[in-house]
């Protein structure tokens, strides 16, 4: 959460923030996300989103299922550099 905090605080431009917020922001977020693993895509989710995305009675966002358009790559990239 500091490393996170530090970000922030160093692009806020006015200095409207304060570190003691946005560490609580960051828990906060923490409780959001509900994963040993943050950033990787959830599988299922995706397959939803995408059933959501060609079920619209709407104009359709897409017309078929994307072939390809995940990847774990990115995650484990950088899971293997954090490490």
């Amino acid at each position: 959460p500091d490393a996170a905090a530090d970000i922030v605080l160093d692009n806020d431009g006015p200095g409207a923030q304060t570190r003691e917020h946005q560490r609580r922001m960051m828990g906060e977020i923490i409780k959001l996300l509900g994963t040993n693993e943050p950033g990787k895509l959830i599988e299922a989710d995706y397959e939803r989103t995408v059933q959501v995305l060609l079920g619209s009675t709407a104009t359709p966002v897409i017309s078929a299922a994307p072939v390809g358009a995940w990847t774990h790559a990115v995650f484990d990239a950088a899971n293997a550099h954090a490490q």
